[in-house]
């Protein structure tokens, strides 16, 4: 078994944990990693030649040397800025899908306490956006599985080939299907996993914008 990576890069998520505990959902505290061998690089082989001054504030950033932005949010909203740059990019007329969001409580709360806006701004992890925008040739991410057989499940990158109100014609770009044609519909969604008191319960469409994608399904 060969593993590779940058663990610092990846690392466990482990809700509400310690520092202590996310020591321990790593995979160097496993009791199998005293049986692989490790080989160190040292040179950053990701990037070009060309972006030498990014690679070296990768392993900066990496060691704990690297300078953080003043405000994080920054970065945490600089990958929606550039997906939105190359959805501009692509020619045709953009489609806007908006809906409506529901809440669930479960001790009978009233959901009119929350302000639409506030519900409208809320991505928890694995639901599409409130306003999806799409155009014909953009590749999207399926959020759930839908058929496996025919290749739909969660993590599939599709491409949009055509826009209709109510579905979204798109084609499967790998596997044993990959080139054959699927219409979507909205579906209704509700987050696996959440901190707020409420689940936001969002009839979209289960995809969302993935232009470039790790393994790890970010983006």
């Amino acid at each position: 078994m060969v593993l590779g990576g940058d663990f610092r890069q990846v690392l466990p998520v482990v809700r509400l944990a310690n520092m202590s505990q996310l020591i321990a959902a790593t995979l160097k505290s496993s009791e199998f990693w005293s049986y692989f061998k490790t080989i160190h690089l040292s040179k950053n082989m990701r990037q070009g030649l060309s972006e030498e001054e990014f690679s070296e504030w990768l392993i900066k950033l990496g060691n704990g040397n690297g300078e953080l932005p003043a405000s994080e949010n920054d970065e945490i909203d600089l990958p929606t800025g550039c997906i939105s740059d190359v959805l501009q990019r692509l020619h045709g007329v953009e489609t806007v899908y908006s809906i409506v969001d529901d809440i669930e409580f479960e001790d009978g709360e009233d959901g009119c306490n929350y302000p639409t806006e506030f519900l409208n701004s809320l991505a928890p992890s694995g639901m599409p956006p409130h306003k999806l925008n799409l155009k014909t040739d953009a590749i999207v991410m399926l959020l759930r599985n839908l058929d496996v057989n025919r290749g739909l499940y969660n993590g599939i990158r599709l491409i949009v080939k055509r826009l209709h109100n109510y579905t979204v014609d798109c084609e499967v770009t790998t596997g044993s299907n990959k080139g054959s044609r699927t219409l979507i519909a909205r579906i209704s969604l509700l987050p696996s996993d959440t901190f707020l008191p409420f689940k936001v319960r969002r009839r979209q469409f289960p995809i969302r914008l993935s232009f470039a994608m790790p393994i790890n399904k970010l983006q």
